[in-house]
């Protein structure tokens, strides 16, 4: 029976050592894993010089795009009321000749373009309908990103201007 206890312990003690040092090797990775991607956040700014516009008034809006690394891709939404404004023209990325990838429906946009850098924006120019109102456009963080070697590096936070149409 004493035989039995002391393989017991031992085998208790190896067991009590192999989990410390996986445990251990757990939070290193973790925290090694952390500090390789846990600052490499991209961010889209929208910008407008006109808060109000009158009726069937044209106005540009600005997007830019900031990384800290370069941006392989990106797949951006735009949404907006479709009875107040609708998109005009969508001029190219400021790092580019070739105007970007376009699908306009109703109440959208969906911009796509490849290879930008890290720093870049571009122009949407909308025009303002009969209807008169307040439209919020918004770049959806769930339906848009921003790839790094395939990887969403888009920060989630919604990003929007509103426009007052009267």
């Amino acid at each position: 029976m004493k035989k039995r206890t002391k393989i017991y312990k031992k085998l208790t003690n190896f067991y009590r050592v192999a989990f410390i040092i996986l445990a251990a090797a757990a939070v290193l990775m973790f925290f090694f894993l952390k500090k390789e991607t846990g600052q490499k956040f991209a961010y889209v700014r929208l910008e407008t010089d006109l808060n109000s516009v009158k009726t069937q008034e044209t106005f540009p809006l600005k997007l830019f795009l900031e990384s800290p690394i370069d941006i392989d891709k990106a797949d951006l939404v735009l949404t907006f009321d479709p009875k107040l404004i609708e998109v005009e023209e969508v001029s190219a990325f400021s790092d580019k000749n070739v105007k970007a990838k376009i699908e306009k429906k109703r109440g959208s946009l969906k911009i796509n373009e490849t290879i930008l850098g890290k720093k870049t924006s571009l122009t949407v120019i909308f025009v303002s309908k009969k209807a008169k109102g307040a439209t919020e456009i918004w770049l959806s963080p769930d339906k848009s990103g921003l790839f790094s070697k395939g990887v969403n590096i888009l920060a989630k936070n919604p990003e929007f201007v509103t426009v007052t149409v009267k």
